[in-house]
């Protein structure tokens, strides 16, 4: 297969530009031909690697058995040429014009990119102007940050819904399928994979001095721009802490120096080995650190290199730490334990990656891995370090288990099937013209919208989901808006099941439940279908009234707000379906939600209320005045007059009524 692959590669470094190379070298190495277009040329020095003359071969894999290779094509340095007012860099539309000719030139079949900034922006315009289809990426800040951004989030929508296949993890699908992405264009079989045939306790230790010798060759203002770039040989036979990355708070790079500079008040003797940016740390913190921890002289700073020469680096250490923590994205999930782990060298690692790791269970401290529970603890740090100082044999040994567990985890082979199949489902789709017809654009759209916002019934229907949608539409020839479209699809699923063509203990209140969740549709003249009533905060103020004023009022629903009942206890379902879980044996009992729809949202608000709130907002009517809602009130509550049952309304319903009539639910006739 021919793929044109847009994405960060090789200078840059991080892990979306390691996974980009190792993806394109396995596939390559298969047999397919990898066109990768980059700006990775354009790379900020504090972000470049180091790459070498020796690294040519690496760089552009070429493989003679299975013709397969990969090829790079990076964008032109932004000269005075592309110069424009107001000024930016436009990657994006370099990146799309260069993957245009190479996609026409080298006859691509498919599109791959990996970050939606600005790769995916740039794949979907490709896929526009030839045809091809696209497969779109993302990582943890694409939809933890830059998709809650507003200015973005509109065009990163598009791009998503507009992708062939959308590659991420399980946890994340129902997010893609409110954005309007069918559940069969969401791709989770994707596996990650250390290559240990290159990460491995095999791999020949790094030449610290060799490397250093090299950099000042090629960069020779290097030495100059930071005194850490070391004249003098590293002493190998001293323990080495090594750390690589990128360094900063979050990244326990401080946590790190500030607990080797407490040992080395102690007279421990070490080496601190650092690969990360080395061109402008003089003015780092992480270089000032170094200084005030009285650690200059024990340290060695080596530039980012190439992912195929880490595991020299991790070799050359006694133990390598990652202590990442209080990262702000969730579901950043950072490689570099696992690749430790695959050297055999002693991991030492924060207790918050370490349960990110898939096989976290397997991770025991003081076995396979020294687990920080809170790095920030410096007392805490600096005593498993004092370890990997002091008993240097026993943190080797550390290491080898590291390595037995990570024998047992790492599937390389998987990784590159799971690539492969990736490619295939798409391709498949595009080749087999019966599979096409079947998945009609109307029929993909309906499919998708009704997951997006009939997701619990999607979800109780599962498989089935697509064998009624079919079934309605060819009830249903003359095709209305979208949003019609799942409405009346859902009063036919309510028409199948009184007719008992539908089967399902509780899909007649799941059901009844989204219909009541169903978004706004608005009407032509751009208004909503009830008035939007805006009341001024500060409550109903029944005890600051004077006892005529407030018996006259008559409180009522406002007209988007309704009280429904249920047969079960559609709130406890719900929370199952969510987690996935076998839906429990439940009686039949009577259950009372809440809907609100808020002016200006296109989605209901939901609450789950007891019988006494039920009744008490039936009697909400604008009719009924208060003094007449509590004479009814006396009635249920068996009390001796109107006026207890005042008593009792204000103090069991008015901090709900309060509520309700604050968020827009609830007003009242004087």
């Amino acid at each position: 297969m021919k793929i044109c692959l847009i994405g960060k590669y090789p200078p840059i470094e991080g892990g979306v530009s390691m996974r980009n190379y190792w993806m394109a070298r396995a596939l390559a190495e298969r047999g397919h031909v990898i066109h990768v277009v980059t700006n990775a040329s354009e790379v900020e020095s504090e972000f470049r690697i180091h790459i070498s003359e020796q690294d040519k071969d690496w760089y552009e894999p070429r493989f003679r058995k299975s013709k397969g290779f990969v090829k790079v094509i990076s964008t032109e340095a932004a000269l005075k040429k592309y110069h424009y007012i107001p000024w930016s860099n436009p990657f994006v539309t370099k990146l799309a014009s260069i993957a245009t000719r190479v996609i026409r030139e080298y006859g691509c079949e498919v599109i791959y990119s990996y970050y939606f900034e600005p790769y995916g922006v740039a794949a979907h315009l490709a896929s526009r102007w030839t045809g091809v289809p696209y497969i779109l990426r993302h990582a943890g800040s694409d939809l933890g940050r830059l998709m809650k951004i507003p200015d973005l989030k509109t065009t990163y929508e598009e791009i998503v819904k507009a992708a062939g296949l959308v590659v991420t993890q399980g946890n994340n699908v129902e997010e893609f399928l409110r954005m309007g992405v069918g559940r069969n264009r969401i791709f989770t079989g994707f596996v990650r994979a250390v290559p240990t045939e290159v990460f491995n306790p095999q791999a020949e230790p790094l030449d610290v001095q060799g490397v250093l010798s090299e950099l000042a060759a090629t960069e020779p203002s290097g030495k100059e721009d930071s005194e850490y770039w070391r004249a003098d040989s590293i002493d190998y036979s001293k323990p080495t802490i090594g750390i690589y990355g990128k360094v900063g708070e979050i990244k326990g790079s401080y946590d790190l120096l500030r607990a080797l500079g407490r040992l080395q008040t102690q007279g421990l003797d070490f080496n601190l080995l650092a690969m990360t940016n080395g061109l402008k740390l003089r003015q780092d913190r992480f270089c000032q650190l170094i200084a005030d921890q009285g650690l200059a002289s024990k340290t060695w700073i080596v530039p980012f290199l190439p992912s195929w020469r880490v595991p020299s680096f991790i070799r050359r250490c006694t133990a390598v730490c990652f202590l990442e923590r209080n990262f702000p994205i969730a579901m950043h999930g950072p490689s570099v334990p696992r690749e430790v782990l695959a050297c055999g060298t002693c991991l030492v690692v924060s207790l918050e990656i370490a349960r990110k790791q898939p096989f976290v269970e397997r991770l025991i401290h003081g076995v396979n891995a020294l687990i920080i529970r809170n790095p920030e603890d410096g007392e805490e740090l600096a005593t498993q370090l004092r370890f990997v100082i002091t008993h240097p044999q026993e943190s080797l040994k550390i290491g080898a288990e590291g390595r037995k567990l990570s024998a047992h985890v790492e599937d390389y082979e998987a990784f590159v099937n799971s690539c492969e199949a990736m490619f295939r489902e798409l391709g498949a789709r595009r080749r087999n013209p019966a599979a096409e017809a079947k998945t009609t654009k109307r029929f993909e759209q309906l499919v998708s919208q009704v997951q997006s916002q009939l997701p619990w019934t999607s979800l109780l229907l599962q498989d089935d989901l697509e064998r009624w949608v079919r079934r309605y539409l060819k009830e249903k020839k003359p095709r209305p808006s979208a949003d019609e479209d799942v409405g009346l699809f859902a009063r036919f699923l309510r028409r199948m099941i009184t007719a008992k063509n539908l089967d399902g203990q509780y899909l007649k209140d799941i059901l009844r439940y989204d219909m009541k969740n169903l978004p706004v549709i608005v009407k032509a003249d751009g208004s909503y279908p009830y008035e939007t009533l805006l009341f001024r905060a500060g409550g109903l103020g029944l005890e600051s009234r004077g006892e005529d004023a407030a018996n006259r009022l008559k409180p009522y629903l406002l007209p988007h707000v309704e009280v429904e009942s249920f047969d079960y206890d559609v709130d406890r379902l719900i929370r199952c379906l969510q987690k996935r879980k076998a839906l429990p044996i439940l009686p039949r009992e009577k259950t009372y939600v809440l809907f609100r729809r808020a002016a200006g949202h296109l989605r209901s608000s939901t609450y789950k209320i007891n019988s006494e709130s039920a009744e008490l907002l039936s009697l909400l009517d604008g009719i009924r005045s208060l003094a007449t809602i509590c004479s009814n009130l006396a009635e249920r509550y068996d009390c001796a007059n109107a006026e207890e049952a005042k008593r009792i309304f204000i103090a069991r319903s008015r901090p709900f009524l309060q509520a309700l009539f604050e968020d827009g639910a609830v007003g009242y006739d004087a």
